[in-house]
């Protein structure tokens, strides 16, 4: 990435157009356990595909969706942003069999990864 940046920089055509490059540090996870606790069947689906611990991010989201907060979340890809809303309705699925969720994606594949991630924490999407 950095080689890519320079030839921006450095670049004939391309540098006049960039006002400012800044490198910002990565830094470490922050974790945080949702309160109330994850349901246990829920966790423990979670936990069958490798998700121990729940991000800041994801934890917050979820406090929210429970109580019925409209709720944005900006993280980035891969972030694990959908499991804010997954796991307030696979509890409520698990509270109430005939609990409902209308979910809109904007692509087929985004439709059929989330209908993935459902259906492995134990709800029948389709249902």
């Amino acid at each position: 990435m950095r080689d890519i940046i320079t030839e921006w920089v450095e670049g004939e055509e391309t540098a006049a157009r960039i006002a400012h490059v800044e490198t910002v540090p990565a830094r470490g996870p922050i974790y945080e356990d949702p309160e109330p606790p994850i349901a246990a069947p829920v966790a423990a689906a979670l936990a069958s595909r490798g998700i121990e611990r729940l991000y800041r991010h994801q934890a917050q989201t979820i406090r929210r969706a429970r109580v019925g907060t409209h709720t944005v979340v900006v993280a980035g890809t891969a972030a694990g942003k959908s499991l804010g809303y997954q796991v307030p309705i696979a509890e409520a699925v698990l509270e109430d069999r005939r609990s409902t969720a209308l979910l809109l994606f904007p692509t087929k594949a985004l439709t059929q990864d989330q209908y993935r991630s459902l259906y492995h924490l134990g709800i029948d999407p389709l249902v």
